[in-house]
């Protein structure tokens, strides 16, 4: 009797790997910036304060309704898979295209620009220095994760 094939990808993330990249992404570079939005837009310490206490129980509400879909549906495709078998493959795809050419693109742009900002402090490159490093850092880590697996979470 032949074998069966299978034609998942081999496991190369370690949970501890899975673990530290969703701490950087959660944290990330976004730390540098949302606290002094959140703080200029709060009329004192206490209404800061719960702001980030009311950000922090949405994010855990969140993360428990994605690991427990995650459970119920073990399925490859996360969110678009999940909106398939809700509401059908119309709605999945229009999320995905949405997923692929505006919501993704747009948060490593605006990531890659509060690093621009910071980095032209450093060195500075005068009026397009932010968009100057920003699509540097883009391209490099576009080329560290081009590279493979085991570069890109060593990154």
């Amino acid at each position: 009797m032949p074998e069966t094939v299978s034609a998942a990808p081999p496991a190369s993330l370690t949970p501890t790997d899975v673990a530290i990249m969703v701490v950087g992404i959660v944290l990330g570079i976004g730390i540098f910036k949302t606290p002094s939005l959140v703080a200029n837009y709060s009329s004192d310490e206490t209404v800061f304060m719960l702001l980030w206490l009311l950000g922090g129980l949405v994010t855990v509400v969140g993360s428990v309704c994605y690991a427990e879909l995650g459970s119920a549906r073990p399925n490859a495709g996360g969110e678009y898979a999940f909106l398939r078998e809700a509401y059908g493959p119309r709605v999945a795809l229009l999320f995905a295209w949405a997923r692929c050419s505006v919501i993704q693109p747009g948060a490593i742009a605006a990531a890659a620009f509060v690093m621009g900002d910071y980095a032209n402090v450093v060195w500075p490159l005068r009026p397009y220095g932010p968009g100057l490093y920003a699509l540097v850092s883009i391209a490099i880590f576009t080329l560290i994760n081009y590279m493979g697996t085991t570069p890109g979470k060593l990154t």
